[in-house]
């Protein structure tokens, strides 16, 4: 995936779902990239940033703004539910 712009920011969210590397660049702006706790290898200055989410998997978001901030927050797994407790049933000991 790629986004660019010339004159405007760009806020990526990317689903729980997805594992791939994450490139953003910045000529005239901040970036800022928040893992939600899923991310490797997050590198960050002022105007560029990469990192790795979930292994970096086979995807690629490539996010470029002229002149705007870029921020890309991966968001994270849905807690999974709790187990529900069971109980069996032991028949009484026979004589």
């Amino acid at each position: 995936m790629s986004v660019r712009t010339s004159n405007g920011g760009v806020r990526l969210e990317l689903p729980a779902s997805w594992s791939g590397h994450v490139e953003a660049e910045t000529s005239n702006g901040r970036v800022n990239l928040e893992g939600g706790g899923r991310s490797k290898n997050i590198a960050v200055d002022k105007a560029h940033g990469t990192m790795d989410i979930d292994g970096a998997g086979k995807s690629k978001a490539s996010i470029l703004s002229s002149n705007g901030n870029v921020r890309v927050t991966a968001l994270a797994a849905a807690p999974a539910a709790p187990a529900t407790p069971t109980a069996t049933a032991t028949p009484p000991a026979t004589k």
